[in-house]
């Protein structure tokens, strides 16, 4: 699932590129740090210990999933960064007088400016419906769906805020983020699991929202991408059954049983519209 958390990729670079040379130079500072420092063991380990570490999580040639910028890639690599920081800090607190103090008020301002940018985060990871309306945020003023040609809505973004929404009972919310899915003219007809998801769940929040007839038309929809999807006829059977339709009711219980005859429940929903009809010995 790449869409999300949403992170942004960076424009891909070329030879005449500013963050290509830049790169190259990083590099070759890189090299230099480790061939005049090669006497201090501290050094050497901070500096060997991030590319090791991230050297199998790098991406050669062409990215094709936003998945390769993640964060997460550089937890434990960050380490080698962090005992070279403390090195650094520790050789000036060592030397006393304005050093010391210098050290100590750089250390006291980054912990700030890192309290709050970790402050700030967890804003974002608070709740379901924050990060997703984060990451939506995000992505639409981000340039990256020009790149890799992701459809411009992030589906999946406002799929599960929808669902997130549900769980909180705002349901009109719920419905508007996944009619935006429903409605989008670039959405991927080949995505069944999503498509049938999206109808599936909107004839769940519209039945929930006593609109059956919008109810039975999204559930229809969800049965069109998939035919065999019992779910969708069981639960289309029972808003027949409060249309007061005993007869649709019936067939999509009936469908239900062919595809899986396993599930109790059918059958006794199946009884129960066989007695509306007065079909006493079925």
């Amino acid at each position: 699932m790449a869409y999300f958390p949403f992170y942004e990729v960076p424009t891909p670079t070329d030879v005449p590129s500013g963050p290509y040379w830049l790169a190259m130079g990083i590099l070759l500072a890189w090299i230099l740090a480790l061939i005049k420092y090669r006497q201090n063991r501290w050094i050497v380990f901070g500096l060997m210990f991030y590319l090791c570490s991230i050297f199998f999580l790098l991406r050669f040639g062409r990215v094709i999933n936003i998945d390769a910028v993640s964060d997460r890639f550089m937890y434990l690599p960050s380490l080698g960064f962090c005992l070279l920081i403390g090195g650094v800090v520790n050789y000036f607190y060592q030397k006393g007088g304005l050093k010391k103090f210098g050290v100590i008020s750089i250390s006291i301002f980054l912990s700030l400016y890192l309290f709050s940018f970790t402050k700030h985060q967890t804003q974002l990871w608070q709740n379901s419906i924050s990060l997703w309306t984060h990451v939506i945020h995000q992505y639409e003023t981000s340039d990256s769906k020009s790149i890799f040609k992701i459809d411009p809505l992030i589906e999946k973004a406002y799929f599960y805020r929808g669902q997130a929404y549900a769980k909180e009972n705002k349901m009109t919310l719920a419905i508007q983020d996944l009619e935006k899915v429903a409605d989008s003219a670039s959405r991927p007809m080949g995505d069944k699991v999503l498509t049938t998801s999206v109808f599936f769940n909107l004839g769940n929040f519209y039945y929930k929202t006593f609109d059956l007839s919008k109810a039975v038309e999204n559930y229809t929809k969800a049965i069109q991408v998939s035919p065999q999807f019992v779910s969708a006829y069981q639960n289309r059977g029972t808003v027949f059954l409060a249309l007061n339709q005993p007869e649709q009711a019936l067939n999509d219980f009936s469908q239900a049983i062919e595809f899986n005859p396993n599930i109790p429940n059918l059958y006794y929903n199946r009884g129960t519209v066989l007695g509306q009809l007065n079909k006493l010995d079925s």
